[in-house]
């Protein structure tokens, strides 16, 4: 009987022993499925803060887009203004090639002179 007590008693503690590894598998399990939740919400927060860099970065682009488009359009105006301020030194009309003695010549060349003052 003895021998059956103890295959009995045995039996027992492997039982035992499966249900603690159970249960600690069933710990291990919680821990990781909790783990995965987590990462899952940071995933979440980071797809937010990249979807709003990139439409940042969008804006900032285009704003980049309409200043230097700007600048350009400046620049040639100031290129231009400057051509006919040349012309106008060099006593020539820059729209009709006359020499600049007449009053209407003369106003001419001071519009130019404080259009580009203006620009610059």
């Amino acid at each position: 009987m003895a021998i059956e007590n103890l295959k009995t008693e045995l039996d027992n503690i492997k039982l035992k022993l499966s249900e603690c590894r159970k249960r600690g598998l069933d710990t291990k399990i919680a821990e990781l499925k909790q783990k995965l939740v987590d990462l899952n919400e940071a995933r979440k927060k980071l797809k937010e803060a990249n979807d709003k860099t990139k439409e940042k970065i969008h804006e900032n682009d285009e704003e980049y887009r309409e200043k230097s488009k700007r600048e350009s359009e400046i620049k040639s105006e100031i290129n231009s203004v400057k051509k006919g301020l040349e012309l106008y030194k060099n006593n020539s009309c820059p729209t009709c090639q006359a020499p600049l003695d007449s009053e209407f010549h003369r106003n001419g060349a001071l519009f130019l002179c404080r259009n580009c003052r203006t620009h610059l």
